[in-house]
């Protein structure tokens, strides 16, 4: 609980408190940051535990008794603020899980699947355990090609589901093609 009270603090002080250039204006992300926490008037509290409806009613209504408890060290309301910090929240920028399909050429079924995959004839799909933002995780298979296999061999994967929801839809599919020139020599990018 400490941490996560120490980290809220932390990023008043390094974010809340600066000059940042996206807001548009010179001086600090939040004005009133920097005074408030001068005057004390800043109270950050941790609440354990899921975030559901009940637990989060519960914990505005913990808030603002905090807020009306009083001791606060300067008298101007304005700079008296009450911030939840939820330790137990997962990172905004961590998938939690995710799940890709990929629709292989018709006919065609994988083999040689990483762990964490499966296949049906014509599509292979593969779970995804938590992935932070910034890392990779790869999954292979293999598509054996028939003695006729000439020409292109087109495989598309899309994202068909993931926790957190991607908001962005938009590239959530990609595309690898390859082409057979000859029974033993194939080229992929």
């Amino acid at each position: 609980m400490v941490e996560a009270v120490e980290e809220a603090v932390g990023w008043f002080e390094t974010y809340l408190c600066r000059p940042h250039e996206g807001v548009g204006r010179p001086g600090a992300v939040c004005p009133f940051m920097v005074p408030a926490l001068r005057a004390d008037g800043v109270r950050v509290q941790a609440f354990p535990g899921g975030a559901g409806l009940d637990g989060l009613l519960s914990m505005v209504d913990a808030m603002v008794e905090v807020l009306r408890g009083g001791g606060w060290p300067t008298f101007n309301r304005a700079l008296h603020a009450v911030v939840a910090a939820l330790p137990d929240l997962p990172h905004a920028d961590t998938v939690s899980s995710a799940t890709l399909t990929a629709t292989l050429p018709p006919g065609a079924t994988a083999t040689n699947l990483s762990a964490g995959c499966t296949t049906t004839p014509g599509t292979v799909t593969c779970a995804y355990g938590p992935i932070a933002n910034g890392t990779a995780v790869n999954r292979t298979f293999r598509v054996p090609l028939s003695l006729l296999s000439l020409g292109p061999v087109q495989v598309t994967a899309t994202r068909t589901a993931s926790s957190p929801t991607d908001p962005n839809t938009a590239d959530d599919t990609g595309s690898a093609t390859c082409t057979v020139l000859f029974i033993l020599l194939a080229t992929c990018p």
